[in-house]
């Protein structure tokens, strides 16, 4: 195999492992990232409030993957390292109540407990509590 043909199978792996779905940012400025087909994180940066992230999840939800307002989403997993970044906080989210697991460092706040749910209206109704963050 050439050099040039290498270089193109790597190029292809590295689009494949960062597909552009991966990094949306919310109306609050949070990045969120697809980690599988069910389960999408939200990471914190800065400082933030917990209403943060359910408001990033429901913008996610609704806009990105194009999920209906009466959906459920559910909290997979709390507060904890994210996977995606590395980044120290980070909640998980889903729509599939089997993809909940265990609160990570046994760290769990009400608001964003595993488990907690809130449909996609009311997850993007935190949104309306704090500044929008234009691009």
């Amino acid at each position: 195999m050439n050099q040039f043909a290498k270089i193109v199978l790597l190029a292809a792996g590295m689009m494949a492992a960062q597909p552009a779905w991966a990094n949306f940012r919310s109306l609050n400025g949070l990045r969120v990232y697809q980690l599988d087909a069910q389960v999408f994180e939200v990471v914190g940066r800065g400082p933030y409030i917990f209403e943060d992230f359910w408001c990033s999840a429901g913008d996610y939800a609704h806009r990105k993957l194009g999920i209906p307002w009466s959906a459920d989403l559910y909290i997979s997993r709390s507060i904890g390292p994210s996977e995606a970044t590395g980044r120290r906080s980070a909640v998980q989210f889903t729509t599939d109540p089997t993809k909940i697991t265990e609160a990570v460092n046994g760290r769990s706040y009400s608001f964003i407990a595993t488990g907690r749910r809130q449909s996609v209206t009311q997850a993007r109704g935190a949104c309306d509590s704090r500044p929008i963050i234009r691009p």
